[in-house]
């Protein structure tokens, strides 16, 4: 699967092609979780990478985080909480917090929505106690 081909297209005006995009991303999500969150999380922070496929790497993380029914919500969360290793989950975040700071601001932005819904997930467990420090320099290192 050639994801940044796969990314673009889920953005496609063209209705069977964002479809069939979209379901392989969700094929690849189901096989194997957490290479889906490293792979699309390195495509998001890669500054090389066309402005379209960062945005479409983001959104589609934060969508493997949520769910319109509350019993789908809850697999999602303990999936992410029970199945993936420690190091991926540090490396997932670290690259989503790098991202921050991408000079371009649409993959920002996506980042940040990213990062909204693992600290939905992670903040009430105080499992992530470091995010608002890191995010407060962010901020501060940005004046």
């Amino acid at each position: 699967m050639d994801v940044n081909q796969v990314l673009a297209g889920t953005l496609s005006p063209d209705t069977q092609v964002r479809n069939a995009a979209e379901q392989q991303l969700s094929q690849a999500a189901e096989a194997d979780f957490a290479g889906y969150l490293t792979t699309l999380s390195q495509e998001l922070a890669n500054e090389q990478a066309l402005p379209e496929v960062r945005v479409a790497a983001g959104l589609a993380l934060k969508n493997s985080f949520s769910a319109r029914e509350y019993n789908r919500l809850r697999q999602v969360q303990e999936r992410w909480l029970q199945q993936i290793d420690p190091s991926i989950k540090n490396s997932v975040k670290s690259l989503a917090l790098k991202t921050l700071s991408s000079n371009n601001a649409r993959a920002g932005q996506s980042a940040a929505q990213f990062i909204a819904s693992i600290a939905s997930i992670e903040l009430p467990r105080n499992q992530w106690p470091d995010l608002m420090q890191t995010l407060v320099s962010n901020v501060g290192g940005e004046g």
